[in-house]
């Protein structure tokens, strides 16, 4: 897998080495910004895990993952490490995640669960009252990046939250997720 920070640097590799990979989606649906989410989950995975009996898993590189476990022992110290994807989307806000509910949540776990919630999102879909939950921490307060937020998701206990994005990691790991 590779990570880029833009689609300019995606488009660059594809084109510098397109005879050394198979690159899925293809030219004309990637042109088009086809919407592949349900396809990939109701169509690719199904079949996939309806002929081995299991979707693939990925994994960070090493040197990152150990980044993530240690973060997560300092971080988390003696909490049940839990990572939550949230979105905010300000052209779709159809899929933005629930966060009166996600808030509601956090505060009733202070008294009744000794986890400690990792929130993962971009900058501009904090929503501040996460800041001032002592069982919440907000990944980009943090400084982490994509790689990171990746790791974190791998090495936490579970995962929580959005589907799509980073959150797919979890889907193709070995932990709990919903």
């Amino acid at each position: 897998i590779f990570l880029f920070d833009s689609h300019r640097q995606l488009e660059r590799h594809v084109v510098g080495n397109s005879e050394d990979y198979v690159v899925w989606p293809s030219l004309a649906q990637y042109a088009s910004q086809e919407y592949l989410f349900y396809h990939s989950f109701n169509v690719l995975f199904m079949e996939h895990f309806e002929k081995y009996g299991r979707l693939p898993v990925l994994g960070c590189r090493p040197v990152v993952r150990e980044w993530a476990q240690q973060f997560l022992a300092t971080q988390a110290d003696c909490y049940v490490p839990v990572t939550i994807q949230l979105r905010r989307n300000l052209t779709n806000p159809a899929r933005n995640s629930d966060f009166e509910a996600w808030i509601a949540f956090f505060r009733y776990c202070l008294a009744n669960f000794a986890a400690r919630f990792i929130v993962i999102c971009g900058r501009h879909e904090i929503d501040e009252r996460l800041r001032e939950l002592p069982n919440v921490i907000v990944a980009k307060d943090l400084g982490t990046g994509i790689e990171q937020d990746l790791a974190l998701i791998e090495a936490a206990t579970l995962h929580m939250g959005m589907a799509s994005g980073p959150g797919t990691m979890a889907h193709f790991g070995r932990k709990p997720c919903c």
